[in-house]
């Protein structure tokens, strides 16, 4: 039996309060039907939603076979309504796009019961009310009557003490209302508290007892039977696999405004990858050059004055330093005139061969012959400089030429030595075979290659001495002590010019860059963010009805709002998974685009821009998500199943 003890509940406004129940005091036996009868507002709905624990601001008692609701208790009020009450509703409060069997099983997900006992009850419960032949046809296909009964079967699958049917019948026509009407009362054989609540008399007088309420009191109440009972009570266990599968059917049901949103909001994602990308990408791209043109290891120290050499005790510290791999003599000369046979070609500027890196001497694209190697006093000519002497050049492959040159030192003497050319080259190029306007050490116009011993007797023709101290080649084991190394000659009053100084300072440019490029993809990722939080309260509004029956169903405040927030997570991984995948054909395109004009795949994106774009956009939606989980979790369910 279910007791009602001087239930009393009131509705306080700003200019005052209303009574909608007063002093209740009511019984309905077990095994038995009662009708509770009433007008329109006389407290038939707020009665209801007190006894099946909907509401629980209220004074008074609301005892089940002897044992009283604890009001403070908010979990005994969920599995209070979970094990004991089943509700049918006169709007039914189906899932419209879910099938027959799909919403019966929703009462019993919060029971985590197997799988294979949900199917056989599931099954048990729709042939009771004659649906067994629906159980896979979507609820929207369904007449009036059907829709009804699968409210019941759904109310029914828990096996509760308490069937709730509030105006079962309201919506129904009349023959379809006296076949709903007559299953309800069949239920009453097993034992359980069936309640029909209506204003008709004709309905009421087909139950066992009719308890009439009016203006929030009661005027004729059913015999109290009490018999006390011990009831078994679940606690709500709603498990995360049913969670997750009825989140994913959720997404389904939208999947077109779900899709639109996560395409929209994935631009965000998009924006921050290809930024990102493009910022990494590009300083790898500068890196690579500087490594082709220079040695970010190498230091070049230089006297202001010519005519001071370099002190050697500095060298010598140099040498001795941890962090220096070596310290070369640069030897550098100034050549004026080269002179085949009778046919002279000015000079321009020369690099000796040991200044050549790997990549510089693979891009000096050697038409003829080799380039000159260090002991060899000889040169290599490019090849228009090369017809200035001849009309072929291969021709000077092997022969000798007259050099007009001189040294470094301020008191150089013009000498005139002989070389051998051993090999023409022509313009740069790179691993493609595109050709650059510059050649090695970016140096316009490089006319020809020296060898180390050809400078070495060019300085000591010209100078009288055999070991140049004018300028020298610091080679550290590391790019970063490069700069302390060319600080420390600063120091000492010397010229250094470090290349590692330069990409540092590019490099801290490019870190400027990737900041600002950084911070306009998380702009639109904050943007996106704001889509979805607004998105998932649009769906907090349209699915409060849904709501509202999920908690007279049983399930507690912490399953809706995971729900909701499991929701929010997921459309952030598919805008992330959907933001990679467009951010890695787009840099197909950027690449390809590009390709041609530098040679390098300008948009690097590594792996791990992927994991993190994924991270950052499954944060972005359970941001998104929170206060719209709060917002659900915390609806009113007699306010939400009133909600139009």
């Amino acid at each position: 039996m279910l007791t009602v003890h001087n239930v009393t509940k009131t509705y306080y406004f700003k200019n005052g309060q209303e009574n909608v129940l007063q002093d209740v005091t009511i019984a309905f036996p077990s095994g038995k039907a009662t009708a509770l009868l009433g007008p329109s507002g006389s407290g038939k709905s707020t009665l209801l939603n007190i006894i099946g624990g909907l509401d629980n601001a209220y004074q008074g008692e609301v005892c089940l076979f002897g044992q009283c609701l604890n009001r403070q208790n908010r979990a005994l009020y969920d599995s209070y309504r979970l094990n004991q009450v089943g509700f049918v509703f006169q709007s039914f409060y189906l899932m419209e796009q879910q099938t027959v069997s799909d919403n019966v099983t929703l009462g019993l997900l919060p029971l985590k019961l197997p799988t294979k006992e949900i199917e056989s009850r599931v099954a048990s419960v729709l042939e009771q009310v004659g649906l067994q032949e629906f159980a896979q046809v979507k609820a929207n296909l369904l007449s009036g009557g059907q829709k009804q009964r699968v409210a019941i079967a759904r109310a029914l699958v828990k096996n509760p003490a308490i069937i709730i049917a509030d105006e079962p019948t309201g919506a129904l026509d009349s023959e379809t209302a006296a076949q709903v009407l007559e299953l309800l009362l069949s239920f009453k054989k097993d034992g359980k508290i069936v309640i029909i609540v209506t204003h008709d008399e004709d309905i009421a007088q087909k139950c066992d007892y009719i308890a009439r309420i009016q203006d929030g009191k009661i005027l004729q109440s059913p015999p109290n039977e009490d018999k006390p009972k011990q009831l078994t009570w679940k606690k709500p266990k709603f498990s995360w696999r049913e969670s997750l599968r009825l989140m994913m059917h959720n997404l389904w049901q939208r999947k077109t405004r779900n899709a639109i949103m996560s395409g929209f909001a994935s631009i965000g994602i998009i924006s921050l990858i290809l930024t990102t990308s493009l910022g990494i990408g590009a300083q790898l791209y500068l890196q690579q050059q500087v490594d082709r043109e220079f040695n970010p290891k190498e230091v070049v120290i230089t006297t202001s004055d010519r005519s001071q050499p370099i002190e050697q005790t500095f060298i010598n510290e140099l040498k001795n330093d941890e962090r220096v791999a070596s310290v070369e003599t640069a030897y550098p000369i100034i050549l004026t005139k080269v002179t085949y046979d009778d046919t002279a070609a000015g000079g321009s500027p020369t690099i000796s061969v040991p200044d050549l890196t790997q990549n510089q001497a693979d891009r000096m694209n050697v038409l003829y012959g080799t380039l000159p190697i260090t002991t060899e006093i000889a040169l290599a000519i490019q090849e228009d400089y090369a017809k200035k002497l001849v009309d072929n050049p291969e021709e000077l492959v092997g022969k000798t030429v007259r050099l007009v040159a001189s040294g470094y030192q301020e008191d150089a003497q013009i000498v005139e030595v002989s070389a051998t050319i051993t090999g023409i080259f022509g313009e740069p190029k790179d691993e493609n075979g595109r050709s650059f306007d510059s050649g090695p050490r970016s140096a316009n116009g490089v006319n020809y290659v020296t060898s180390k011993a050809l400078n070495q007797k060019i300085i000591g023709d010209s100078t009288g001495v055999t070991e140049e101290q004018l300028e020298y080649r610091v080679y550290t084991s590391d790019i970063n002590p490069a700069k302390d190394i060319a600080a420390l000659a600063r120091d000492k009053g010397y010229r250094a010019v470090a290349v590692a100084d330069v990409v540092g300072t590019i490099n801290q440019l490019f870190d400027g860059i990737r900041v600002v490029l950084t911070s306009i993809g998380f702009i639109s990722v904050f943007v996106a963010g704001m889509m979805i939080g607004i998105v998932m309260y649009i769906s907090v509004i349209e699915r409060t009805k849904e709501i509202g029956l999920m908690r007279a169903l049983g399930y507690r405040r912490f399953d809706i709002g995971r729900i909701f927030l499991g929701e929010s997570i997921a459309i952030g991984f598919i805008t992330g998974v959907v933001g990679c995948i467009v951010a890695y054909s787009l840099s197909f395109g950027v690449n390809i685009g590009f390709y041609d004009l530098v040679g390098f795949d300008i948009v690097s994106i590594p792996w791990t821009s992927f994991v993190a774009a994924l991270t950052i956009a499954m944060t972005m939606g359970l941001l998104g998500g929170i206060i719209p989980a709060i917002i659900a979790a915390r609806k009113d369910p007699v306010v939400a199943l009133r909600t139009e």
